[in-house]
């Protein structure tokens, strides 16, 4: 148990040593230019300390020194700012010119709001470079756990706001979705062998040699090799243990999945949003947001969003249109059917699988997307439903409207809401 105490501590404590790394921040992001003794425009008098903006450049005053205080991308010798009030009538109050020499001092772009814990860590970065911290995060903690993958499970709870918004909100919100659970076997569920496998393949050539898969690797259920063991105290969690190569592919295995939340705070009172069913494994209590959190291995299917539809993508800015489109039809159909059909979401499920609803919501996708004639786009939507990439797209109709299920449909709204809403890159 100190073992474990400790290694859970260095996990965190490792990434905030080197939180810029982790999160891949550029050395120029860490830059903070300022000028000193910046006058009012044709006084001699230090500009008033306080907050002024250029476009989407935020500049800070204090004492007559003004720093700027937002990240510029692609800032040219010469750029000359004027800083015009915040608030008010917004008039220019002076200028400032980025030249050669202009000063600058380098910082840490993050907030530790509470120290790293063996069990949990709190803090504050720029939120553009969020997934780039999970990209890392998980390779790091594959690179740690991976022989206990299922027993020692990582929750990732982001929560996205303007700097502007009132910061106890933001901390509110993140104490709300760490989604603290006691009785943390409640969270179990079923999984193939095969998963935990597929992980183990990275192993290093001195793992291999010591096979320390065998000694750690051990999970229970329903079957009868190995030995027996109790979990816990008590005659219900008596199990049968065994290496993970020795479970049949057939069989199942109980696991705790890593998991992934986010909340994107667009008003004060969408922290109310966070809140949990402890009846359903603590997912969402909120019909639209009840897919989440998402086990953690969903974030591919994040990023292959991302590629398919973002800025970067050749086809993003046309493909993002059509996909505003599709998602309002998506919640045009959703309200309709859960404000005025029906009472339960059980009920809303099982209407949601009828035949004219599914087939209706595949015709968007295909008329919509244009899924015909963009190739790229129509395997992409593949990757993302889980259909086979050797299927035919003539028969990409009949393939989405299975697809069409509650679950389907809360995965590509949460992705549109994350990378279009949230982060502005889709």
């Amino acid at each position: 148990m100190r073992r474990i105490w400790n290694s859970t501590k260095e996990f965190f404590e490792d990434i905030k040593a080197d939180i810029c790394a982790y999160a891949g921040i550029p050395q120029n992001r860490r830059k903070r230019f300022y000028w000193e003794n910046v006058k009012i425009k044709d006084t001699d008098k230090n500009i008033s300390d306080g907050e002024y903006q250029d476009g989407e450049a935020i500049f800070w005053a204090d004492k007559g020194k003004v720093y700027l205080i937002s990240y510029v991308k692609d800032l040219q010798i010469g750029k000359e700012f004027n800083l015009k009030e915040y608030t008010g009538n917004r008039k220019v109050i002076t200028s400032v010119e980025y030249v050669e020499n202009t000063k600058f001092e380098y910082y840490q772009p993050y907030i530790s709001i509470i120290d790293p814990t063996p069990i949990s860590w709190q803090f504050i970065i720029p939120a553009e470079y969020v997934p780039n911290l999970i990209d890392n995060g998980m390779k790091k903690y594959y690179e740690n756990f991976k022989f206990v993958y299922g027993k020692l499970p990582l929750h990732i709870g982001v929560v996205i706001q303007d700097y502007k918004k009132p910061l106890y909100v933001g901390i509110k919100a993140l104490r709300k979705i760490r989604r603290d659970v006691e009785e943390i076997e409640r969270l179990s569920m079923k999984e193939k062998p095969s998963k935990v496998k597929e992980i183990l393949k990275s192993q290093k050539n001195e793992e291999l040699q010591n096979n320390t898969d065998k000694y750690y690797s051990l999970y229970w259920d329903n079957y009868s090799k190995g030995y027996e063991f109790y979990i816990k105290p008590e005659d219900s969690y008596k199990c049968w243990i065994s290496n993970i190569d020795e479970i049949d592919d057939d069989k199942e295995i109980t696991i705790i999945p890593n998991t992934f939340d986010f909340e994107f705070l667009d008003t004060n009172t969408r922290r109310n949003d966070i809140y949990y069913d402890e009846n359903n494994k603590w997912k969402r209590k909120i019909a639209l947001k009840s897919s989440r959190p998402y086990d953690l291995e969903i974030w591919k299917k994040f990023k292959k969003f991302r590629e398919l539809f973002g800025k970067g993508n050749r086809d993003g800015v046309a493909r993002s249109t059509k996909l505003q489109k599709l998602i309002s039809v998506i919640y045009d159909k959703w309200e309709a059917l859960v404000n005025n059909e029906f009472q339960t979401n059980e009920e809303f499920k099982t209407d949601i699988n009828k035949e004219g609803t599914k087939a209706f919501l595949a015709a968007s996708f295909i008329n919509i997307l244009k899924l015909k004639d963009d190739k790229e786009l129509a395997d992409g939507i593949k990757d993302l439903f889980d259909i086979g990439k050797s299927e035919e797209n003539d028969n990409l109709y009949e393939l989405l409207k299975e697809k069409m299920t509650p679950e389907n449909l809360c995965l590509l709204l949460d992705m549109f809401e994350f990378w279009h809403r949230a982060l502005k890159e889709v």
